[in-house]
């Protein structure tokens, strides 16, 4: 019994002798990260794709080829242990209180071509809201999903509440006059683009543009286009005709085709151009 004990301890210094640099840098910052709930996910080389054990979706590749520089074992080992604790602050999510004031809604078009776990809700049969958050600590955007809610235990009410109370007080945007084939219009503009047509469903921007048109007022939905034209009713005509050109000749916009939203006292609605 003493003497297998003693050959599997040798071929155990046999096998750790034989370790390339690399193969030692990747088995150390694996166990350093599995105790963080983290692992190596695959790699080439010392290019290392890094992932939660149980969220194998959320994952960051890193280089670790700067690790073969450090040649003092204890100076390496302390480069390791490092790197594991930036990677576990990557992967954390803020505790709830400190999230919720940093979680913003994206408007897209309904596609089957979709991650079923990330969290949406829908505008339209067209358009629907999908959400991350923003983490201005370490710069990481994260989509919510299912994954999230469970970490935080919120609902989804409480997404979509802090989402657009987030958008109305944080993301600022521009309203100027313009003309269009001689006719007086507003265009808008947001300083964060990415936000641009989710900010035109919230009622900020439907009360900022109620001082300057009377009801009903429209606007062009027509995503990641800009500037956006707004318009009184008397140009309601002119501007189904003018987008239904528009919609004809201009296919590159597809999938997401023109539409108007319509803003009266009550409501924002989507209406199509149909004479």
């Amino acid at each position: 019994m003493r003497k297998i004990v003693i050959i599997s301890i040798i071929l155990l210094l046999i096998v750790s002798c034989n370790q390339t640099r690399e193969e030692i840098i990747i088995d150390t910052l694996d166990n350093e990260l599995k105790q963080r709930g983290l692992e190596i996910d695959s790699h080439f080389g010392l290019s290392l794709t890094i992932a939660p054990i149980k969220n194998k979706k959320e994952a960051l590749t890193i280089s670790a080829y700067s690790f073969l520089e450090v040649e003092n074992k204890d100076s390496l080992n302390q480069k390791i242990f490092k790197e594991a604790e930036r990677l576990e602050n990557w992967f954390k999510l803020p505790e709830w209180t400190e999230a919720n004031q940093s979680i913003f809604p994206f408007l897209n078009a309904v596609t089957t071509l979709r991650d079923s776990s990330i969290l949406r809700h829908p505008l339209n049969e067209v358009y629907e809201y999908s959400f991350h958050h923003q983490n201005y600590n370490n710069h990481k955007r994260t989509n919510i999903s299912k994954r999230e809610l469970e970490i935080w235990h919120v609902k989804i009410s409480d997404i979509l509440d802090s989402a657009f109370d987030n958008l109305e007080r944080e993301i600022n945007y521009k309203v100027y006059m313009d003309t269009l084939e001689n006719r007086s219009i507003y265009k808008f503009k947001p300083y964060n683009e990415g936000y641009h047509t989710s900010l035109l469903f919230t009622n900020k921007f439907k009360k900022d543009l109620s001082s300057k048109l009377n009801y009903p007022f429209y606007s062009v939905l027509q995503p990641w286009i800009y500037p956006t034209f707004i318009f009184d009713n008397n140009d309601l005509l002119f501007f189904k005709e003018y987008l239904r050109k528009k919609n004809m000749n201009e296919t590159k916009i597809e999938p997401y085709e023109i539409a108007i939203i319509k803003y009266t006292e009550n409501n924002i609605e989507i209406i199509t151009l149909e004479k």
